[in-house]
């Protein structure tokens, strides 16, 4: 699951928030619904024209693998999963502070298309 921000907002105090993040000031990151605030979270990177990317790996168990996303059997069929995340923006990046945008992250896919099976559960849950 790729995950992309625009910070390109244009008013104030949010257009100065693509600055921020590229001097380091500000942090955009994606945190799992059972993860704290931790030094190792899946920090969304700069990509092209701006923009702010991370690649979710469920196959991974790092800060952008498994650890980053929370895989629910909440669908509407059986053979499919919910994959769900939170994008996370500090202002200050200040990871003890409420941030400033959160938003739900949320992606219905078949288990197939996840190379997942049930085994799987029990690991990314217990995390």
């Amino acid at each position: 699951m790729e995950v992309t921000f625009d910070p390109g907002y244009p008013k104030p105090p949010y257009n100065e928030l693509l600055s921020r993040l590229r001097s380091g000031d500000s942090i955009a990151y994606i945190d799992g619904y059972r993860q704290g605030p931790e030094a190792s979270v899946c920090q969304l990177r700069e990509a092209s024209g701006g923009k702010y990317k991370a690649e979710l790996r469920l196959d991974s168990d790092t800060a952008c693998g498994g650890r980053a996303v929370t895989v629910t059997r909440q669908s509407h069929t059986a053979n499919q999963k919910v994959l769900k995340a939170t994008l996370r923006v500090l202002w200050n990046r200040n990871f003890y502070t409420y941030p400033d945008i959160v938003v739900g992250l949320m992606c219905t896919v078949t288990a197939q298309q996840l190379g997942y099976n049930d085994s799987m559960d029990s690991k990314i849950k217990s995390r």
